[in-house]
C-alpha cells in the first residue's frame, strides 16, 4: 500500500507543478494587463495628439482630410474590383520592368523629352497621310508594274509627289548615315 501512496502523492506533486507554473504564468499577464491598462489613458491621449496634429496640418496645407478620406475609399473600392486587383497583380509581377523604365526616364534629359512630346502632332500629322495610304493601297490590291507601265504612272501628279518626297527623304537620310 505504501508504494501506491508514494506513487500517488508523487502524481499529485508533479500536478500542483503544474498547476503553480501555470498560476505563475497567468499572474504574469494579469501583471501585463495591469501595466498597460494603467497607461491606457496615455496611450489615448497620445493618439488623440496625434490624430489632432495630422488633421491640423493637413488642413494647414489645404487638405480636406474628409474629402480626402472619402476619395481614399472610393479609391480603395475601385482597387478592391477583381479587374483592377488583376491589373496590380500584372503591375507587381512587371514591377522591375517598370522600374527599368521608370530609371530610364530619368536619365533622359528634360528638354529633350518635352522636345519629343512637342514634336508629337507633327509626327502624328505626317504619319496619318501615310498611313491612310498603305491601307488604301493594300485594300486595292495594286497590281505588278512592268518598266512601261511605271512610265506611265511617271505623268500621275500625285506619283511624282511621292517619287520626289522619296528622293528628298532618300538624300535627307543618306547625309545623316
Amino acid at each position: 500500500m505504501a508504494d501506491v501512496s508514494e506513487t500517488s502523492l508523487d502524481a499529485l506533486a508533479t500536478r500542483l507543478d503544474s498547476l503553480e507554473a501555470k498560476l505563475d504564468r497567468l499572474t504574469d499577464a494579469l501583471t501585463a494587463v495591469t501595466n498597460f491598462s494603467g497607461r491606457a489613458g496615455l496611450l489615448a491621449d497620445a493618439a488623440g495628439d496625434t490624430a489632432a496634429w495630422a488633421w491640423n496640418e493637413a488642413e494647414a496645407r489645404g487638405i480636406d482630410p474628409i474629402a480626402r478620406g472619402q476619395d481614399a475609399i472610393a479609391l480603395a473600392e475601385r482597387l478592391s474590383e477583381p479587374e483592377q486587383m488583376a491589373l496590380v497583380g500584372k503591375l507587381l509581377d512587371r514591377a522591375d520592368l517598370l522600374h527599368d523604365t521608370l530609371d530610364a526616364l530619368d536619365a533622359v534629359d528634360a528638354s529633350a523629352l518635352q522636345a519629343l512630346v512637342g514634336a508629337a502632332p507633327e509626327v502624328v500629322a505626317f504619319a496619318n497621310p501615310a498611313t491612310e495610304a498603305l491601307v488604301e493601297a493594300r485594300a486595292a490590291g495594286a497590281a505588278p508594274v512592268g518598266p512601261i507601265g511605271a512610265l506611265f504612272k511617271l505623268s500621275d501628279p500625285d506619283v511624282q509627289k511621292a517619287i520626289g518626297f522619296s528622293l528628298a527623304m532618300a538624300k535627307s537620310l543618306g547625309q545623316r548615315l
